[in-house]
């Protein structure tokens, strides 16, 4: 077999390809479906769409994420796939069979947290989980009972970050786009082939869907969501390849490989922590569902949808490059900037608020 294809990054651009022509197969099938069975999302006053929406795109992800992976795998010989591979299989279907039920029949927010916990519970006791802080607020070595649980947290964090800021077309998916295409170059220079193709297969199936979601129109019956079984699973293998990276050994030292893996979901995790306080001040469940998510408040300050999209997806880009510039300062030095430079953001659409309000 040629050297070149088993190159982690030549095989994991085909895996990307052979996702987006199997999205581009079956998403406009998905969509006739849904049509035919009015299985639609209906607009409401927290929701940006004005007609119903087909929303089960998301179902065509996961098996065409595994498929390819699997495909590239069996390509190249490579027979790295171990226990966590294996329990992010199990977890995902897990999360995918239950949310798909939600996006038909809403389930409680107590069912969905519950089944995500047990989903990075399984990650988890699969061996992956963060053993070193590499200085983070001063801590270096996790004893499993610490780290074990935080790596649950944090998996379950990143999986609803990017369902929360699931609200306007192209944002979550493009988010985990970038992510993705990051991932995929980071891993395959390191090494990380199983890695790398997951995340090229993922970007890949983000392609179609992204298509049918920014540029299709109810009219001609070619708009979708991904619903929350798209966002869930996506949200969870973002969540996964995260911590995956922040844990497997490279060239890179730990507060390197740490802050290059945060840097991805930087901004939509920041969002979902502000929200929650914001709710908390304000006498709210943190849980209950609000129009306050930085899109929300960049459209009332009178941004298009088009223009508040390409304003997230160009600060979620600022994190991840800056980040990467600076990945050689203080791990808490960066965690403050990031801090600092979020309120920032948020303190200037506020103000833009006050103005439009006046």
């Amino acid at each position: 077999m040629s050297v070149l294809w088993t190159d982690p990054l030549v095989s994991g651009i085909a895996a990307a390809v052979l996702a987006a022509i199997l999205g581009f197969v079956t998403i406009p099938i998905v969509l006739s479906y849904a049509w035919r069975k009015l299985l639609l999302d209906k607009p409401d006053e927290r929701k940006l769409h004005k007609t119903p929406t087909p929303r089960l795109a998301g179902l065509v992800f996961l098996p065409i994420i595994f498929l390819c992976v699997l495909a590239a795998c069996l390509f190249t010989g490579t027979t790295s796939f171990g226990k966590e591979e294996f329990s992010l299989l199990a977890a995902a279907i897990l999360i995918y069979l239950v949310e798909y039920i939600d996006d038909l029949h809403t389930l409680s927010w107590k069912i969905k947290f519950l089944v995500q916990g047990l989903a990075a519970g399984a990650i988890a006791f699969s061996g992956l989980w963060l053993r070193d802080l590499g200085g983070l607020l001063g801590i270096h070595a996790l004893p499993a009972i610490a780290g074990i649980p935080l790596t649950i947290v944090l998996i379950v964090l990143i999986t609803n970050a990017l369902n929360l800021i699931d609200g306007l077309d192209g944002q979550a998916g493009g988010i985990c786009f970038i992510a993705m295409v990051f991932l995929a170059a980071w891993n395959g220079a390191s090494g990380q082939t199983v890695s790398t193709f997951i995340a090229a297969a993922t970007a890949g199936v983000l392609i179609p869907f992204l298509y049918h979601n920014i540029l299709g129109t109810n009219e001609k019956r070619n708009k979708t969501f991904m619903g929350d079984t798209g966002s869930q699973v996506l949200g969870f293998i973002l969540g996964f390849l995260v911590i995956r990276l922040a844990v497997h050994p490279t060239d890179e030292d730990i507060p390197v490989r740490l802050i290059s893996g945060f840097s991805l979901v930087a901004l939509a995790s920041l969002d979902l922590v502000r929200l929650f306080f914001w709710r908390i001040l304000h006498g709210r469940s943190p849980f209950q569902p609000d129009a306050n998510h930085i899109h929300h408040k960049m459209m009332r300050s009178g941004f298009s949808p088009l223009a508040t999209l390409g304003i997230v997806l160009m600060l979620d880009l600022t994190f991840i490059l800056a980040d990467r510039c600076l990945i050689h300062w203080d791990i808490n030095v960066l965690l403050l900037l990031n801090i600092g430079f979020w309120m920032v953001v948020n303190g200037l659409v506020n103000l833009r608020l006050k103005r439009a309000a006046k």
